[in-house]
């Protein structure tokens, strides 16, 4: 690559931090990383966002995790959430994904409905 190009995207690329506002607003922790509210810090936007935040410090990321990057990249669907960018830190070796935000996942109501009917079913 020219290096004079990469110089050029580096002053224009801007970081995660630049953007978005989400220090001390962890609202989990995934397979990955940790999952952060954030919010924009420019603009009169006040959508909310989540901000997954791999850190491959000491190790390199694992093929699961690239294949799961790729194939949320191109998944566009009206019921799923969105995968908005992709921020790549070289300094810090981490990368963070930028989703739609959702209050809730799928996972507290599948499985109350699971025992649910397991309830229902051993009453029987």
């Amino acid at each position: 690559m020219d290096f004079e190009f990469r110089a050029q995207q580096d002053q224009v690329r801007r970081s995660v931090e630049d953007l978005f506002d989400f220090q001390g607003r962890m609202i989990g922790r995934g397979t990955y990383g940790k999952v952060f509210k954030a919010k924009r810090k420019e603009g009169n936007d006040s959508t909310d966002y989540a901000l997954k935040q791999i850190d491959a410090t000491g190790q390199s990321m694992s093929n699961s995790a690239i294949r799961e990057i790729a194939l949320l990249r191109e998944l566009n669907h009206t019921n799923l959430i969105n995968l908005q960018r992709v921020f790549l830190s070289h300094v810090d070796r981490r990368v963070s994904l930028l989703f739609d935000f959702a209050e809730h996942d799928l996972w507290k109501p599948l499985v109350s409905s699971q025992m649910l009917s397991l309830h229902q079913h051993l009453r029987r």
